[in-house]
């Protein structure tokens, strides 16, 4: 059982400056961006987003059922062409500046970092542990011309292909970019650099791998990433490594190495040797993967075997399996975008193909714009009160998003954040992680972390 800390309070008819519009300021966005010409007699913006959030969490996607629930918002009738009239592109520019200021909310969240208050010699290894990756979302094929897919049987395809840059040890998100799937993750990899502080550490994947790139963020940061085969290795005295055969010699590598035949780039290279399993599924995606453009080399399918990773940290900071074990936690931002894709309800609205550009595109920020509310504010009070009430169980990402979207519509009718306190204990009652034995969630390794960024003089 969970006790509630707080009393209940009634809850408050929606109003355009509910907490949900008052902490996105959705109403100043639409004056910024000129969404308003002037003021609006009936449909807000507020009123127009909040309304398309219920609509979809009540399985509709039609321009009736949308009417439907922003005429129930509004204490008024409204026609299906009134919605569609105010989708346009200033509604897209207005949505753009909504998801900014979703981004931009300050909070003070649970940092995983500090250490204890009695220990005056403790001191942080990173400052920030920041997780980068990216996603796609498959849209109606008429957006082609906006959003670039690829090619398939039944011709041009729409893809969004979305950046995002998460705090893990803040549990933030603090980037998200739209764009085409075209747009790969090298031609974004510096997209970051304005959100880094002295000392964070980045985790990436090989999608981001460019020497220019690396060298500009190892002037500030910590960084770990895969490394990209066919990059050119060599020793600090300038010899050319030959990595197969290293490997096979030695089985695992932690070792200074020059990245690049002409940047030199000096890092170090941390390789470990996969399990029979692993390795083996690994070769198996690679001979199934029908978008490669030519057959692999057997030493190809060797390098398979391994994990390989470039880093600045030094070795006297943290060894090979630390570095192995702290890139592992880059799986979180995987986890987190599943749990935005499986209960977004983004297959039901985006399989519509006769909707126009504009609906598609508030459509799109709008499940964004949802998320990272919910992730951002709503979890940050969520952890807050857990912490208060001495609940002790880790909260599964998952399992919080289908909580959280099952209870929406009373979740938007707050008018203060502390009024979500009465809604906490069943969020944390359903999204508590089950207790298993077998292997550890990804909320258990945050301890690792918290004892892996402290050092002790």
């Amino acid at each position: 059982m969970v006790k509630v800390i707080h009393p209940i309070e009634k809850w408050v008819d929606f109003t355009p400056e509910s907490f949900f519009a008052g902490s996105l300021k959705i109403e100043q966005a639409a004056w910024h961006t000129n969404y308003y010409k002037r003021k609006p007699k009936k449909i807000t913006a507020t009123a127009l987003l909040t309304s398309f959030l219920n609509m979809v969490q009540s399985g509709k996607n039609t321009l009736a059922a949308w009417a439907t629930h922003l005429g129930l918002e509004i204490g008024a009738t409204v026609e299906s062409q009134s919605i569609n009239e105010r989708l346009n592109e200033q509604s897209d520019t207005m949505l753009e500046k909504i998801l900014c200021n979703a981004l931009n909310i300050k909070a003070i969240p649970p940092s995983i970092c500090t250490g204890k208050k009695k220990n005056k010699k403790v001191v942080a290894l990173f400052n920030r542990i920041l997780l980068r990756d990216s996603t796609t979302l498959r849209l109606p094929d008429k957006l082609n011309g906006r959003f670039k897919g690829g090619f398939s049987h039944t011709g041009s395809s729409a893809v969004a292909r979305i950046q995002a840059l998460y705090d893990f040890t803040n549990e933030k998100w603090l980037q998200f970019q739209v764009n085409s799937y075209t747009d790969n993750d090298q031609s974004s990899a510096s997209c970051i650099i304005e959100e880094l502080e002295v000392n964070d550490l980045v985790l990436q994947d090989m999608g981001y791998f460019t020497l220019d790139w690396l060298k500009e963020l190892t002037q500030t940061a910590f960084v770990i990433t895969k490394w990209k085969p066919r990059t050119s290795l060599y020793k600090p005295d300038g010899e050319r490594i030959d990595l197969n055969i290293l490997l096979k010699k030695h089985g695992s590598l932690d070792m200074p190495v020059l990245v690049g035949a002409k940047k030199k780039l000096p890092m170090r290279l941390v390789a470990k040797k996969l399990t029979v399993g692993q390795a083996n599924k690994r070769i198996k995606e690679a001979k199934n993967d029908r978008h490669s453009k030519s057959n692999h080399s057997k030493e190809y399918y060797d390098l398979l075997k391994y994990e390989i990773y470039l880093t600045n940290i030094k070795t006297n900071v943290l060894d090979g399996k630390e570095i192995a074990k702290l890139y592992g936690l880059r799986w979180h931002i995987e986890i987190l975008f599943k749990s935005w894709k499986s209960f977004s309800s983004l297959k039901m609205v985006f399989s519509k193909e006769n909707m126009h550009e504009h609906r598609v595109v508030f459509s799109l920020y709008a499940f964004l714009i949802e998320y990272i509310w919910l992730q951002n504010v709503i979890y940050e009070r969520v952890c807050r009160v857990k912490k208060q009430i001495k609940f002790s169980k880790n909260i599964s990402a998952l399992k919080y998003m289908n909580v959280a979207n099952m209870l929406l519509h009373q979740i938007l009718k707050i008018a203060h954040l502390r009024q979500i306190d009465i809604l906490i204990p069943h969020i944390l009652q359903q999204s508590a992680y089950d207790s298993r034995k077998d292997r550890k969630n990804t909320m258990d390794k945050f301890t690792y972390v918290k004892e892996l960024c402290i050092i002790k003089n």
